[in-house]
């Protein structure tokens, strides 16, 4: 089956993330900083006299991964790196990769697979680094209407190739309540048995939290989205996990990420290097503070969203569905150019692919460019002794 039919759900996600560089839609949701975000990010460089302290500005969206800088900040990890952090929330991918272009904030949250549809027009959007190796899409469906996966692989005495063709082919003539970018999910994971985006039907939404509500009310036969969302249903009973990873086509494996400017990756290439190095030493500090993480982040995204974000939930998820991705992962996994099935090239070359062939992008793409300059800095740290020592260091860190 050609690809340009399997993956024309695609389309939606490039012209909802062409905006972000012609300067268009909403800013930040809120800040828990003073700072405006009217400085370009040349201004990271900048030092207080008075702690030595380099501010440096990150956007935030309201997803459970990357709120690991609030952690950094409670904790005083960032401090002990020489950073003054500024974090500012906003309300999706594409607000916050504005404001990077703008220059308000210096690395902001995305993912390979959000990057990767814009960079036709957003040409000096770069990888800065990966975060979290994300697990945690599945498909919700109520309870009267279909049986949980669970239920269904035992049915086939745990034979999951049987149960996955049987679930699939369920989905034939079921309607979605979803946002643009998540549609590319669905129909690679139906086009594993010959269905394609014309065997189901798509109720499009701004954003996850506007399709879970139309969900709740009646809408659709099924949803996928947010991870709050998505844990929200499953708590209030009614509601089944239709099935997830076991499901899902290639297009399903996620990487979380942070992006910024080429600009800011080469004039404050120091600097980047240590904001990464404070990342992954707070991913260490957290595997060994779990609880104490939990609770911070909890607290941040709850104020962020103006909803409350429970303290289990977001334990739940970023323990099991969600697993940071630590110093070693890095190297074993993003940035090993042998994993053939998590290395950032495979995942980047494989969505141009599918973009160029349902003609979103028009043009070649060097992928490497994108991505290779954050390879690079990595290289530099994992062979940087003393770095490694450092991170290291906080994988017997204690939350105060």
């Amino acid at each position: 089956m050609k690809k340009m039919t399997r993956f024309i759900s695609l389309l939606l996600a490039v012209i909802m993330l062409m905006a972000l560089c012609a300067g268009c839609g909403s800013d930040s949701a809120g800040s828990d900083s003073a700072g405006s975000g009217e400085s370009s990010s040349g201004d990271s460089e900048n030092t207080s006299e008075e702690n030595e302290l380099t501010t440096v500005k990150i956007g935030i969206t309201p997803y459970s991964m990357y709120v690991i800088w609030a952690l950094a900040d409670e904790w005083g990890i960032a401090e002990d790196y020489g950073l003054d952090l500024e974090l500012t929330s906003f309300t999706g991918t594409a607000q916050g990769a504005q404001a990077c272009v703008r220059g308000d904030v210096d690395i902001t949250s995305a993912c390979v697979n959000e990057h990767i549809a814009c960079v036709e027009t957003c040409t000096n959007l770069v990888n800065f680094s990966p975060l979290g190796d994300f697990r945690g899409f599945f498909f919700v469906g109520r309870e009267a209407e279909i049986s949980s996966w669970d239920s269904l692989v035992e049915e086939h005495d745990g034979d999951i190739e049987a149960a996955k063709e049987e679930r699939l082919n369920d989905f034939k003539g079921s309607s979605w309540c979803v946002i643009p970018q998540r549609k590319a999910l669905i129909v690679d994971a139906i086009s594993q048995v010959g269905l394609t985006a014309d065997d189901v039907t798509f109720i499009e939404f701004a954003d996850d939290a506007k399709a879970c509500e139309a969900f709740l009310a009646g809408e659709g036969d099924y949803y996928t989205g947010g991870d709050q969302q998505q844990m929200a249903l499953m708590d209030m009973g009614g509601y089944v996990n239709a099935g997830g990873s076991d499901l899902l086509g290639p297009s399903g494996v996620w990487y979380d990420t942070f992006v910024c400017t080429d600009e800011f990756l080469n004039e404050n290439y120091d600097l980047a290097k240590t904001v990464y190095e404070c990342q992954l030493a707070t991913v260490n500090a957290f595997n060994n503070n779990q609880q104490a993480g939990a609770e911070i982040a909890s607290a941040y995204l709850t104020e962020a969203t103006g909803s409350e974000y429970p303290v289990d939930d977001w334990f739940e998820m970023q323990t099991q569905w969600d697993i940071y991705v630590t110093l070693e992962d890095a190297a074993n996994r993003f940035f090993n150019p042998e994993d053939s099935t998590y290395y950032w090239k495979t995942g980047a070359d494989y969505n141009v692919k599918l973009l160029q062939d349902e003609g979103s992008i028009t043009s070649d793409v060097d992928t490497d460019y994108y991505f290779k300059q954050s390879e690079e800095m990595f290289n530099d740290i994992n062979s940087d002794e003393a770095a490694v020592e450092k991170i290291n260091s906080y994988k017997t860190f204690e939350a105060p």
